[in-house]
């Protein structure tokens, strides 16, 4: 009994830095930033819609991050500015198509037809689909014809870099 006492303090001390050097290498930074950029178009029964009107936007900058701690979290996984209409900031590594689609606000009816395209490949589920940085995505909701299919991307990167420098809410290297 006597020497079990004599190494508890020795074991209880390499017992806390065991567990300290695995919390240290496994355990992501809160601090990680996420902001990229990512090109859209949306037809409608072969009609394309335009998201450039000021209710699609949002208004709040990408970088007043405590306005964006108090407001929902959804709005940062995608969201439009600048009246552009046709590329999409996201602040959240989970964002996906729908989190778009429902911060824009665009309804989509469960009984439409879907069809998507991101980079020029047609993708199954489109709507969980990432955004991902630099993507071009094109969704064809409701009647469309199977015939057409994009040949390439429809908005494209020199384009989004384009907007990504002269946005006034958001910047690639915020």
């Amino acid at each position: 009994m006597g020497k079990m006492k004599k190494y508890f303090p020795l074991l209880f001390i390499m017992v806390i830095l065991s567990v300290g050097v695995f919390l240290y290498f496994n355990l992501k930074p809160a601090s990680e930033k996420i902001h990229y950029h990512a090109g859209f178009q949306v037809y409608k029964d072969d009609i394309i819609q335009n998201f450039s009107d000021f209710k699609y936007m949002t208004i709040a900058p990408c970088t007043d991050k405590k306005d964006h701690e108090d407001k929902d979290k959804q709005l940062e996984k995608a969201h439009l500015h600048d009246q552009v209409g046709d590329v999409v900031h996201v602040e959240s590594s989970d964002s996906t198509w729908a989190d778009l689609f429902k911060n824009l606000p665009y309804q989509i009816s469960s009984k439409e037809k879907t069809v998507a395209y991101v980079n020029g490949r047609l993708i199954s589920n489109p709507l969980s689909y990432p955004i991902k940085p630099y993507a071009s995505a094109v969704f064809y909701f409701g009647k469309h014809d199977d015939t057409f299919i994009p040949s390439k991307p429809p908005v494209q990167l020199n384009y989004i870099k384009e907007i990504e420098k002269k946005t006034k809410d958001c910047s690639a290297g915020d």
